[in-house]
């Protein structure tokens, strides 16, 4: 298997046991959790959404997507993807004032 098989299989996997998640926390009557944090439940849903949607828009911009789940996603947000959105305005604006 390939790097890039193996991430895209592993990137999968989380997102079935995300899917799986949500099927469970839909079911759960709120009143009758047995001491489940459904709000913790929930951010980790968020977490696992914007995980997904930085690794779009990483390769989208070209840039390595391969960061860890673990990591703090303002500090990936800021690294990979606004370091290059910030290139390419700055190129616009050199273009544009010529």
């Amino acid at each position: 298997m390939s790097p890039a098989e193996e991430r895209a299989y592993v990137e999968g996997e989380r997102a079935a046991h995300v899917a799986m998640l949500k099927t469970c926390l839909s079911h759960l009557d709120v009143g009758h959790t047995d001491g489940l944090d459904k709000g913790k439940a929930r951010w980790l849903l968020e977490r696992e959404a914007m995980i997904a949607q930085l690794r779009i828009a990483c390769r989208a911009l070209g840039v390595p997507a391969d960061f860890e789940p673990q990591e703090f996603l303002p500090d990936v947000l800021e690294k990979r993807v606004m370091r290059k959105v910030n290139e390419m305005i700055v190129k616009l604006d050199q273009h544009a004032a010529t």
